[in-house]
Order: structure tokens, then sequence, then C-alpha cells
């Protein structure tokens, strides 16, 4: 899933594909279900004090970085930012945050018999 947002006046292109596990662990060492759990809980009971600001320019950044492999590393590139309103960007990008936390497969209860051929 794509889309371009607007941060500080920029078109910058996201991608929410599978890889931003990868390229979130490596590049800060967590795993990014952690910092995207929040965001969900957050939304969910909109209290938005216990979000992880950084945590969520950290995805962003990430999920540039999967849209453009010559995207420079994360603290280059938010020291460009001069404004990262957080909970619009938070708004903009929701919809590519779940994208990786939700499934489209139906999950069986595990004791459904299996249907027979």
């Amino acid at each position: 899933m794509e889309k371009i947002i607007k941060i500080d006046g920029k078109d910058v292109p996201l991608k929410a594909t599978a890889m931003n596990m990868v390229v979130y662990r490596s590049q800060f060492n967590k795993d990014i279900m952690e910092v995207a759990g929040q965001i969900v809980k957050a939304g969910s009971t909109q209290n938005f004090a216990d979000i992880d600001s950084l945590g969520v320019a950290r995805i962003i950044w990430t999920m540039a970085k999967t849209a453009d492999k010559d995207l420079p590393p994360f603290e280059e590139w938010f020291e460009g930012i001069e404004m990262f309103p957080v909970l619009d960007i938070l708004g903009d990008t929701m919809e590519l945050i779940m994208a990786n936390l939700t499934s489209i497969t139906t999950i069986k209860p595990k004791n459904a018999k299996r249907a027979e051929s």
C-alpha cells in the first residue's frame, strides 16, 4: 500500500509492506509493533498523551525509506524537517500503519473441524 503525504510542505511518498518490519528493526533495534501498538491503543481510546512521538517519526521514516531506498538516514532526514505535527501525520498515515497490523485471513479456532474433501 502506498500514499504520498505532506510533511513540512514537502511531498513524502510512503510504502507499507512487510519490509517495514525489517527496516525498522535494523535501523532502531526495536520491534515496530511496540510503537504501532501504542498508536492503535491511543486511537481507540482517544488518549494521545502516551504516544511515543519519536517512534511515530521513525515509523514514518521507515515507510518513506521503504518507498525510496535513497532516503538519507533517519537523523539526517529528520533534521531537515522544521515542523512535524505528529497528530496530523498520524491521521494521514493511520491506514498505512494498520495495513501491517491486520490480516485478511480468517483465523479458525484451534478445535475447528477440517473440511472433508
